[in-house]
């Protein structure tokens, strides 16, 4: 097919040059969301790269969330922060190789107690993931720690996540 035979066809049906131009203009759009996309993810985990331990404690919960979700980015997976609100116990969902971890980040000036381990045992359940983990830059209760050994429920406390950032 010839250039002269394609502005004919447009021509004689100017319904399928629309179509045409709406199908690449919408392609277009995609591959500049897609590229945004990547753009931000690379910032975000350069942002968060050489990070320096000892801020973690002057974070706020959402930086804090931010910090470990670039975190998981870099380690290979697939992450989505959930909404602030009605999160149902969770606050970051990550996957890599078809195996998902709802996360509970807690950013807090004490120890971690059960309430914690539930919500995320119940999060598991609703966002129907492989795993559950509640991480904090502090410790967990004596409580929190064997509910969540009877649950199988992942703790990274302080110090391992010193050992992970």
């Amino acid at each position: 097919m010839d250039l002269s035979s394609l502005y004919k066809a447009f021509d004689d049906n100017p319904v399928l040059f629309i179509v045409v131009v709406l199908v690449c203009v919408s392609l277009f759009l995609t591959l500049i969301k897609l590229f945004f996309k990547r753009l931000k993810r690379k910032l975000k985990i350069n942002r968060y790269k050489n990070y320096d331990f000892s801020k973690i404690d002057y974070m706020d919960g959402i930086e804090f969330e931010n910090l470990i979700d670039a975190k998981f980015q870099k380690m290979g997976y697939t992450t989505k922060l959930t909404k602030a609100t009605k999160d149902y116990g969770v606050d970051l969902i990550a996957t890599k190789n078809k195996k998902s971890i709802a996360i509970q980040i807690k950013r807090y000036n004490r120890n971690v107690g059960v309430k914690a381990i539930q919500e995320v045992i119940a999060a598991k359940a609703f966002y129907k993931t492989d795993t559950a983990m509640v991480l904090t830059n502090s410790y967990f209760t004596k409580p929190a720690k064997n509910l969540a050994k009877e649950t199988n429920v992942i703790l990274i406390d302080r110090s391992k996540l010193a050992k992970i950032l």
